[in-house]
């Protein structure tokens, strides 16, 4: 089996440059890809062992051959590789240092592999099949993992297997120019396609793909999930059971979700991309620290909704919580509507502006028996003809209040609240009313 450099790539990107994209090869043709070089390694009944970047102890007497491999950096075999071959498997190594590493598959359906993504060595000989088995350690060190389309096809259409290893430290996978679906089902590990990887703290879509990722309970990740630049992430809590769950907008495309002591991290999702399947006992939904026009309601599906008409924070959609939902407005001035629910959604549902000038309105009937509804705000409104029904025939009714309070600071400054309740209908077994301007 022969190690090949098989071509030069001389344009070069922080990105991972795609065999989809045609910087793969030379659109340059003053400088076109450079003369392929075989370089023989040393086989014996093991395994192919690739170093990235070979550490002093772990040099073998495995290969004698000194031949350049790379002639802008004079790194040989001995230098650069050592490696046993043992049926179908292949190893890549990392060091104690950040690695990059880049795996494509030719048409031939033999694997390239790269340290920087623009010079590619090929396994000659070595032909992805169901019988195929590539492993990486990438050892201690923020190591990058980079992924063509065409090896993640070619593992699909195959069966061959891929597992990762990311070592210590914060590691990075950066997915392919498709659309995918990542398992998040242990800690820093899960599972993309035929790759299995363990250790990994982050996961990025490549650009302009839809990317899908799944956290089951047992799921979570030290760093962040990231749906690419083109903002077409989605995200799936893929059932649990939990005692608090906290949605965290941060931005447009970007947040945390709170699972009692779990945090998810994300960046780079579409708008209406939050699944939530868990059971939880009180649900909290915090927004963004700018303007923002909140919509509360069911869906079709029966589920709480939570989406920006502003579109300043993503759409969460998740299963009525037993307890208790809060909706924080943080800063800013934001509109918070509460539109049709379902009867009995919930006990309590907790409502508090924040900071900034907010505006709370009721445009449907919410009907909870015996629970609770208390809104802070500057302005409260329940539309005409909407009644809040909190009554319930066999045990104790519930409590409405409604808190407008404005409080402004500096020379001739005046507050302003209000509590509009004109042909709106309030029932319960206290209905507390406060509005105070200072």
């Amino acid at each position: 089996m022969d190690i090949i450099q098989p071509t030069t790539n001389p344009f070069s990107s922080p990105e991972f440059l795609s065999s989809d994209n045609p910087l793969f090869h030379s659109l340059d043709p003053f400088h076109p890809p450079t003369a392929i070089q075989q370089i023989t390694p040393y086989i014996t009944p093991d395994e192919i062992i690739i170093y990235l970047g070979l550490k002093e102890e772990e040099k073998t007497e495995s290969s004698n051959d000194t031949r350049n491999i790379d002639s802008l950096t004079g790194q040989t075999w001995d230098d650069f590789f050592t490696g046993n071959f043992v049926g179908n498997s292949v190893n890549f190594l990392g060091t104690d240092k950040a690695d990059d590493l880049y795996l494509r598959v030719n048409p031939e359906q033999r694997l390239e592999f790269s340290l920087d993504g623009t010079y590619f060595y090929q396994l000659n000989g070595l032909t992805l099949s169901t019988d195929i088995n590539i492993s990486t350690d990438l050892g201690s060190g923020d190591d990058r993992l980079y992924l063509d389309s065409s090896f993640i096809e070619s593992l699909n259409s195959t069966g061959a297997q891929f597992n990762l290893d990311g070592g210590e430290d914060n590691d990075t996978i950066f997915g392919p120019n498709l659309d995918t679906i990542w398992n998040i089902t242990g800690q820093n590990s899960g599972k993309l396609s035929n790759i299995e990887f363990s250790q990994v703290e982050n996961l990025k879509a490549a650009e302009n793909n839809h990317a899908t990722f799944v956290f089951t309970p047992e799921g979570s990740l030290d760093g962040l999930v990231d749906g690419g630049d083109g903002n077409l992430g989605k995200l799936v809590i893929d059932g649990g059971e939990y005692i608090k769950t906290e949605f965290i907008a941060n931005s447009a495309h970007s947040g945390e979700i709170h699972l009692d002591d779990k945090t998810i991290r994300y960046a780079g999702l579409a708008v209406n991309t939050i699944l939530d399947s868990s059971t939880t006992t009180d649900k909290v939904f915090q927004a963004t620290g700018g303007d923002d026009n909140i919509l509360v309601q069911s869906d079709n599906t029966g589920k709480i909704t939570i989406s920006s008409s502003n579109s300043t924070f993503q759409t969460v959609h998740f299963d009525h919580p037993s307890n208790s939902l809060t909706i924080r407005g943080l800063a800013g001035n934001d509109i918070i509507t509460v539109d049709s629910l379902n009867a009995n959604f919930t006990k309590s549902l907790i409502i508090d502006g924040e900071d900034g000038k907010d505006t709370v309105i009721f445009a449907q009937n919410l009907t909870l028996q015996g629970g609770s509804v208390t809104v802070n705000a500057e302005k409260i409104t329940v539309n005409s003809d909407v009644t809040i029904d909190l009554t319930k025939e066999t045990d104790t009714d519930g409590i409405i209040t409604f808190t407008a309070s404005d409080t402004q600071n500096g020379f001739n400054a005046t507050g302003a609240v209000e509590i509009n309740l004109t042909g709106a209908t309030l029932k319960a077994g206290d209905i507390n009313l406060s509005a105070t301007s200072t």
